[in-house]
């Protein structure tokens, strides 16, 4: 959501402003696949120091003849931001745009949910990317370096002993094309917290997410509303359930709590999962997850 919902929404006026003009857009770095994936037309990847050398020297240049503008476009960072109509704008023109790309990939994804009813994703971390410890790089740190859950594996097992139909994957090196169809084709999608989640995007609607979250999380003034705020504009139904630490245990008898309830839902109403109020796993059942 930090760059990709902002630039495809609108790059249509920033394009008439250019008028023929190369639009200068900063490096993502390890992310500028997906940049590229995106087919914005005139788009130019900048290297941070010339994008912030342009920036810098905008004046002079422009005392010079060059005719620059600088243009900062506002992002969806924080829940308060978000907008529902733009992501499902965002959302249909990149489906429309990348529909190709996107069916080859489910083909490929297919044989991944081998059994019948929900498909479970759950999402593990890889280590980072070299680039997260480099010099260049403004935010340290990623991947499983940053979170992990000390017993996905026994999390996975679990889910598997009440879904015929669960996949473990990773998304870090990951196409756009990829995660948007992973995504689309998940009843249920287990995630730790994190960027991930932003895939909630292409989700389908009614589609359920369980969020494993940190206690340092749980009581922030708006951490714990990324995704739920999410969730609820793209119409999904969210859960969150506790970890400890950022890379601690998860409590299997509150996972299984939880996955008990899906699966039950899913018996109940036969090829969908009915809609249940948002809840906070805590170790001793669950409670609901209200605003502060």
């Amino acid at each position: 959501m930090g760059f990709v919902v902002p630039l495809v929404h609108v790059w249509p006026e920033v394009v008439a402003r250019a008028a023929g003009r190369p639009i200068y857009v900063r490096s993502c770095a390890v992310m500028d696949p997906i940049l590229k994936a995106l087919k914005l037309e005139g788009l130019c990847i900048l290297p941070l120091s010339k994008h912030r050398s342009l920036k810098q020297n905008a004046k002079k240049l422009r005392k010079a003849g060059h005719r620059l503008d600088y243009v900062s476009v506002p992002g969806f960072d924080t829940p308060a931001e978000y907008d529902a109509e733009v992501f499902l704008e965002v959302r249909a023109k990149l489906f429309d745009q990348l529909a190709v790309e996107i069916a080859a990939e489910r083909v490929l994804l297919e044989p991944m949910f081998k059994g019948d009813g929900p498909r479970v994703i759950i999402i593990d971390r890889l280590p980072p990317d070299p680039f997260y410890s480099s010099r260049d790089c403004e935010s340290k740190g990623a991947g499983s370096e940053r979170r992990s859950v000390e017993n996905m594996s026994e999390l996975a097992d679990l889910a598997r002993s009440r879904f015929t139909s669960v996949a473990v994957v990773t998304l870090e090196g990951r196409s756009l094309a990829y995660q948007m169809a992973m995504f689309s084709m998940a009843d249920i999608i287990v995630a730790q917290h994190g960027a991930a989640l932003a895939n909630l995007l292409w989700a389908r609607s009614g589609a359920n997410v369980v969020e494993i979250l940190s206690s340092r999380h749980i009581g922030h003034k708006f951490v714990p509303f990324f995704f739920s705020d999410l969730s609820a504009a793209m119409g999904l139904h969210h859960d969150v359930i506790h970890q400890p630490s950022d890379h601690g245990p998860v409590c299997v008898k509150d996972f299984a709590v939880l996955m008990d309830a899906l699966a039950q839902s899913h018996d109940i109403c036969p090829g969908h999962l009915i809609q249940h109020s948002g809840t906070v796993a805590t170790g001793g059942g669950f409670i609901p997850q209200n605003r502060p």
